[in-house]
């Protein structure tokens, strides 16, 4: 095993590009299943993994770093649906725990025990040293997006207060190595809103925008182009909140080491 940095877990390269600034990544020129960038964070190692979007590939990536990394704790980054009507877009929420739905028949799994208090606790108060207010629950994770109807269904249902398709696969990965995580994610479509466009219509499975994928789906729509920019516009303004946020958290983090 190399390295015992902290691991942040992201789906999209567009999620990870906020990152690269304050983190100074770069490549890690390693070869590797996944696109992995390496970086600095208060003189710290910092690994970000790019995992691909869904459950089961952000399982799968997050099952194979901590094969091959010592990691001082996995921070599951992104962007999510809101299950509750006081998130607006632009929200800022942190899973207590995780509820995952999965297979057929749907069968419903919460993932446990709860999240570490003492990184709850250093969440927060990152959140406050840069500006943000974290709102706290549990966080469903599902295998495909979810649209208005959906969502108010699944909010009573589960008491979940946000709805994305990675964060419950890495807790699941870093609870079954007993390593610290901590989910927290930007608010992209509020309760009642559905996106107008979906992941895959835009995205290669690792997460990297498709060119192809793109230019085919603005062929067939091309009325759709102002709604890709508009959603650009939003995940990165809370990709870069999260961003800031991820930078006192790991300095936080490090100061106590």
């Amino acid at each position: 095993m190399v390295g015992d940095g902290w691991v942040i877990c992201v789906a999209t390269a567009q999620e990870v590009h906020p990152l690269k600034r304050p983190l100074s990544l770069r490549g890690s020129g390693q070869p590797s299943p996944y696109p992995i960038f390496e970086g600095t964070c208060g003189g710290k190692p910092v690994l970000v993994l790019q995992t691909g979007v869904g459950p089961q590939r952000a399982a799968s990536a997050s099952s194979w770093v901590l094969s091959t990394r010592r990691c001082a704790g996995l921070i599951s980054l992104g962007l999510s649906g809101g299950l509750h009507a006081s998130l607006v877009r632009g929200s800022i929420v942190i899973g207590r725990r995780w509820v995952c739905l999965e297979g057929q028949p749907v069968m419903r799994r919460t993932v446990g025990p709860s999240a570490d208090p003492s990184m709850l606790d250093r969440a927060f108060s990152a959140a406050a040293a840069c500006g943000l207010t974290l709102r706290e629950g549990p966080l469903l994770t599902i295998d495909r997006v979810v649209g208005a109807p959906e969502k108010r269904a699944l909010a009573e249902e589960t008491g979940a207060i946000a709805v994305d398709m990675e964060s419950g696969a890495v807790a699941g990965a870093a609870m079954a190595a007993s390593v610290s995580c901590v989910a927290v994610r930007a608010i992209l479509d509020p309760l009642d809103q559905t996106l107008a466009l979906l992941p895959e219509q835009f995205l290669r499975p690792d997460g990297s925008l498709s060119l192809w994928k793109s230019g085919r789906m603005l062929a067939m729509h091309p009325g759709a182009w102002p709604t890709l920019l508009a959603l650009g516009r939003s995940s990165s303004r809370s990709m870069g909140q999260l961003a800031r946020w991820v930078d006192r958290f790991l300095n936080a983090a490090d100061s106590e080491v």
